[in-house]
């Protein structure tokens, strides 16, 4: 099911009823500060009107639901925890994952003063298990490896999406050349962890996208992490409704087709 409704500059309403409202959360916006307020901006009613049930790294973009009543959060929450509610990404790594598709499972700490998970080899206190699937869906393999080239691109200057710039020299040479290719891929967590699928991807010598934190060398717009679909069970309806959405239109999805595609 897919659908469209008022539009902020940012966040989109796909879908709402009396009891929850699904929207496509812009990278930048806070999913828990954020949201309600834009939400009761537009509907005209009070941030506290929300509940949030679920939530998207800051810096990531996609499909999230949010109830209108402590009841429908209850059961949303619920379904969450049941893994009932489910959800799957979308993501673009420098190289190609081998095999094009399996299950990644680690071990990782949060490292609270620096907001940043990181792989381990031993359980201890904090420590938590973490895995997620992924398949490849498209690979890229006209990039630019320029390392050479650090400039940003001038403001307005539309960025030809078959180039990207590398935001460090330093970048050594078989990372550099792994960097001469892109892949899309397609991620559906199995445990929901802190900045999971970002942690578990670099270590893997695979950082995503214009995710900084965790090593790329990849400059984009906006870190390459979008949830693309969403389903769950709508009691009311007694019937499970699922929504897609698709990335926005800018580098690196402009670089793969079947980003848009709808989902499988």
């Amino acid at each position: 099911m897919s659908g469209t409704g008022k539009e902020d500059e940012d966040m989109k309403i796909i879908h709402q009823t009396a009891e929850y409202v699904v929207v496509c959360k812009a990278a930048g916006e806070d999913s828990e500060h954020d949201l309600p307020g834009l939400l009761a901006e537009q509907n005209g009613d009070r941030a506290a009107d929300y509940y949030v049930v679920h939530r998207l790294d800051q810096a990531a973009s996609g499909l999230l639901v949010l109830a209108r009543n402590r009841r429908t959060a209850g059961e949303l929450s619920r379904q969450l925890t049941e893994n009932r509610l489910r959800k799957s990404y979308l993501c673009v790594v420098p190289g190609v994952p081998e095999p094009a598709s399996g299950e990644m499972q680690d071990l990782l700490y949060k490292d609270k003063m620096k907001q940043k998970m990181f792989p381990v080899k031993r359980k201890r206190a904090g420590v938590k298990e973490a895995s997620l699937a992924y398949r490849v869906l498209e690979t890229q393999a006209s990039v630019s490896n320029d390392v050479s080239n650090q400039a940003k691109p001038a403001e307005g200057v539309e960025t030809n999406p078959t180039q990207v710039q590398l935001a460090a020299p330093k970048f050594v040479q078989a990372e550099a050349e792994a960097s001469t290719s892109l892949a899309l891929v397609e991620v559906e967590l199995q445990t929901g962890r802190f900045h999971q699928i970002r942690c578990q991807f670099a270590a893997r010598k695979l950082p995503l996208v214009g995710d900084g934190k965790y090593g790329s060398r990849v400059r984009s717009p906006h870190l390459a992490l979008f949830c693309r679909t969403l389903s769950f069970y709508d009691a009311k309806e007694k019937k499970e409704l699922c929504f897609t959405a698709a990335p926005p239109a800018e580098f690196p999805w402009t670089a793969f087709s079947s980003a848009s595609d709808e989902a499988e």
